[in-house]
């Protein structure tokens, strides 16, 4: 999400996260990609790696655990995401994985991806995740 506040004058005020993942997009039409494409961060050339004065990072999460929230931090935000120690215990983990993150490696099936309109699909992976879920 974002928000955006003006005051009388030529500042603004916006709040959100440069980080975030663009919305998905169903539709091509000119108006629809102009609009979803602006991004007000690179506009103005903020980004997570700057020490920009017109920024600050809000780095303590309150929603992940905290292994996924390392993930996301590491590959997202420098490792300067942190998580609270006030953090509802987790759901209980599956005995399949016994962790909060689960990664199969499927290079040796050889997925390959296949756009179909504004998306695209990976049949292997639908596959490789239903099976998984209905050993759950």
């Amino acid at each position: 999400g974002l928000l955006a506040a003006s005051v009388p004058s030529n500042q603004v005020i916006t709040l959100g996260d440069p980080a975030q993942i663009p919305p998905l997009v169903q539709s091509n039409t000119p108006e629809i990609v102009e609009w979803l494409a602006r991004h007000p961060f690179r506009q103005a050339d903020i980004t997570i790696r700057d020490r920009d004065s017109r920024s600050t990072l809000l780095n303590t999460q309150y929603r992940m655990a905290p292994p996924i929230a390392d993930l996301v931090s590491g590959l997202f935000y420098e490792n300067k995401l942190k998580s609270s120690t006030r953090i509802q215990p987790p759901l209980p983990i599956h005995p399949i994985s016994q962790h909060a993150i689960y990664v199969l490696d499927t290079h040796q099936l050889q997925p390959t991806v296949k756009q179909i309109a504004t998306s695209r699909q990976n049949a292997t992976h639908v596959k490789v995740v239903k099976d998984v879920l209905h050993k759950m």
